[in-house]
């Protein structure tokens, strides 16, 4: 299975969250989900699957976690935890 590394921003899609637990305060979460990245363009029709990464290295077996918070917009994505 070949591999890529990204950067910028994309949509992500959401296939599943894994686990939801509470951050340091009352307004975070830290979640485990399992997320694909959709490219626009015709090489990639299906959405990529995002690795998480175990023990410092990525693994396609491991999901991953998010740092989210609460505003009064809504619940944000504030940065991957690795």
């Amino acid at each position: 299975m070949a591999y890529v590394q990204i950067r910028g921003e994309f949509p992500l899609q959401v296939d599943s969250i894994v686990s939801a637990k509470d951050g340091e305060d009352k307004n975070s979460k830290v979640v485990e989900a399992k997320v694909s990245v959709k490219i626009e363009n015709a090489c990639f029709q299906n959405p990529l699957p995002l690795m998480g990464v175990r023990h410092g290295n990525f693994s396609s077996d491991t999901p991953p976690v998010f740092h989210m918070h609460f505003d009064e917009s809504g619940w944000h994505v504030d940065k991957l935890v690795h």
